[in-house]
């Protein structure tokens, strides 16, 4: 009797030897299919998948229009409070102080605008300073002063708002002030829509790089009075006011300012027992006659703590009409 196949299957396997199982290499310690080992905690939470951020399309354009929006309400906010200075100015006293030997008086008003706003100006003249948009003055070459007309315009609001507002504010507001007095007289009056403005800016390193270049011994030349429409009765030029723009510990010895001429004084850079000096000061504003003030602007000097000053002049100009 022929034995069935399982019979014959179960002979063959008891004949032959058993196989040794061969572990692929590198999975010596896989744990096998099917079974699990217990894990450790390492105390390292798994890395989450980062989510993309998702932005606001939108988002820059309202920074932009709220950016512009404040900007706009400080300047709305500057332009007021400037206006409301200059209409609180004792404009009845100016008149008297300009009209005062034979025109050729001035007046000083100090802490006109106060501290804040004095600040942020000065800040914007070093700043122009610095960033090269203001051309040397070349009528007091090696001086280490700078000057640049202020005319207003979308990139020099840009560059120094503050002094295009005080500029726009004093030309739109203090003329119509002026003629109430008749500071020009009964037949002449001042235009509120035009004048002529700059801003003068000193840097005290300028200035004493150029001094080494004199001859040891060797003294600046003296600064000659003049009149600040330069004496030409053609000239537009009738009131002239400025603003100075210094550091509150700048002294006389600082330099900058104006040393007004006495009465029969020349036009020569000599100086007599009559001048008066009206020193460069923070926040100080000097009005007079661009006409027949006879003055002069002095140099500028500085320390090593005090490197900056400035100043910004407005011509008031007669009127076209």
């Amino acid at each position: 009797k022929k034995g069935s196949m399982a019979d014959k299957r179960k002979k063959r396997a008891r004949r032959l030897p058993p196989r040794q199982v061969v572990v692929p290499e590198g999975l010596e310690n896989s744990t096998p299919v099917g079974k699990w080992e217990k894990t450790t905690a390492t105390g390292v939470k798994p890395k989450q998948e980062e989510q993309p951020e998702v932005k606001d399309p939108g988002a820059e354009e309202k920074a932009k229009a709220a950016q512009l929006i404040e900007s706009q309400r400080k300047s709305v906010a500057t332009l007021t409070y400037i206006r409301e200075k200059v209409e609180a100015l004792p404009y009845a006293e100016i008149a008297a102080a300009l009209k005062e030997n034979d025109n050729r008086g001035y007046y000083v008003l100090d802490d006109f605008l106060g501290d804040e706003l004095a600040s942020e100006i000065a800040a914007e003249s070093t700043s122009l300073l610095n960033s090269d948009k203001l051309k040397p003055d070349l009528t007091h070459i090696g001086s280490g002063e700078y000057v640049s007309e202020i005319k207003g315009g979308q990139d020099q609001y840009a560059d120094c708002p503050r002094c295009v507002e005080y500029v726009v504010s004093l030309t739109r507001f203090m003329p119509p002030l002026l003629d109430g007095e008749k500071v020009m007289g009964e037949l002449q009056s001042l235009d509120s829509t035009a004048s002529m403005a700059s801003l003068r800016a000193f840097d005290r390193k300028a200035r004493l790089s150029s001094l080494e270049l004199l001859t040891p011994g060797t003294e600046e030349p003296p600064r000659l009075f003049g009149y600040a429409n330069g004496g030409d009765d053609e000239d537009a030029r009738k009131v002239t006011v400025l603003y100075f723009l210094t550091p509150s510990e700048w002294t006389k010895e600082c330099g900058g300012g104006v040393t007004v001429r006495s009465i029969g004084g020349e036009e020569d850079g000599n100086s007599n027992d009559g001048d008066v000096l009206v020193e460069a000061k923070k926040d100080r504003l000097v009005i007079f006659r661009s006409d027949t003030c006879l003055l002069r602007l002095n140099a500028w000097k500085g320390t090593d703590e005090l490197m900056n000053g400035g100043c910004l002049a407005t011509h008031l100009v007669k009127s076209r009409s």
